[in-house]
C-alpha cells in the first residue's frame, strides 16, 4: 500500500505568528490538511506527520487521522525524514514524502508520480519543473544520457549549472526500504549542518539503483509558503482553480 510522510515541523517564522505555519489557512482550509488530501487522492492510506514546533496544535487540528513522528530539533529536512524511521519501517513499499506547506499540489499530479516511479521500477522518483527564472532553486543535474545525476543547491551550482532551468520541485516518491539505507548515510557536512533531503536520490544514485522524474504541468503545484504574502498568493491561486 501506498503510505506519505509529511514534513510539517518548522517554526515558520516569517509568518510573524504563534502558530505553526503548516496550521495557517488557505481558502478556509489548513495549509497541511490541503496536502494531506492530496496524498489520500493520490491513494496513500498510511499517513506520517513530521511535527516539531508546537506539535500539540497540530496534532490537536489533524487528531487520530494520521500517525506522528516528533522531530525536536530542526537539523534539516533529511532529519525530519529520519525521525519518521518506525513509520518507514512499518510501511513497508512506495512511500512519497511531501512538504505541509505546498498547498497546491494536487492528488492527480502524485498519482501520476507514482504511476512513473511504479512503471519504471525506480527506487525514488522525483517532482521537478522547468522555470524560466530558476534562481534560489536546486538545480538537476543531467548525465550525457539525459539520466539524473544529482540536486545541486542554488550556492553550490557552477556558473554552468545555474543555466539550467528544470529545478527540484521538492517532493519524492521513494521504495521506503532503499530510502531508510540512505537516510543512514547522509552526513551533515555542510555550510548549514543540517542533513538534506536532497542528498538521498543521489545516494540511491550512486547505490546503482534507478532514480527517475517527473516534470510539473503546472509549476504552480510546487509553490511553497513561507511569509503572508505567499500565503495570499496560494489562496488565491486555489480560489482561481476551483472557479
Amino acid at each position: 500500500m501506498l503510505s506519505a510522510v509529511i514534513l510539517a515541523g518548522g517554526e515558520g517564522k516569517r509568518m510573524k505568528s504563534d502558530k505553526p505555519k503548516v496550521l495557517h489557512k488557505a481558502l478556509d482550509k489548513e495549509l497541511v490538511k490541503w496536502v494531506l488530501d492530496a496524498a489520500r487522492k493520490a491513494g496513500a492510506g498510511n499517513l506520517c506527520v513530521v511535527v516539531g514546533h508546537k506539535k500539540e496544535q497540530v496534532e490537536n487540528c489533524l487528531g487520530q487521522s494520521v500517525s506522528y513522528a516528533v522531530q525536536t530539533e530542526q537539523k534539516g529536512t533529511g532529519h525530519a525524514v529520519i525521525m519518521a524511521e518506525e513509520f518507514l519501517k512499518n510501511n513497508k513499499g512506495t512511500v512519497l514524502v511531501l512538504y505541509g506547506d505546498t498547498p497546491l499540489i494536487t492528488g492527480n499530479t502524485l498519482k501520476k508520480l507514482v504511476n512513473v516511479h511504479n512503471e519504471n521500477k525506480n527506487s525514488c522518483t522525483l517532482i521537478t519543473a522547468i522555470v524560466e527564472n530558476p534562481a534560489g532553486y536546486g538545480r538537476i543535474a543531467r548525465d550525457t544520457g539525459g539520466g539524473f545525476l544529482k540536486i545541486v543547491e542554488h550556492r553550490d551550482c557552477s556558473e554552468e549549472q545555474l543555466k539550467i532551468k528544470e529545478c527540484n520541485g521538492g517532493m519524492y516518491c521513494f521504495e521506503s526500504e532503499d530510502l531508510l539505507k540512505a537516510l543512514k548515510e547522509l552526513n551533515c557536512d555542510n555550510d548549514q549542518n543540517e542533513y538534506y533531503l536532497t542528498d538521498v536520490p543521489e545516494i540511491l544514485k550512486n547505490k546503482g539503483l534507478k532514480v527517475g522524474t517527473y516534470i510539473l504541468e503546472d509549476n504552480n503545484e510546487m509553490f511553497g509558503v513561507s511569509d503572508r504574502i505567499q500565503l495570499a498568493a496560494a489562496a488565491e491561486l486555489l480560489r482561481r482553480r476551483e472557479i
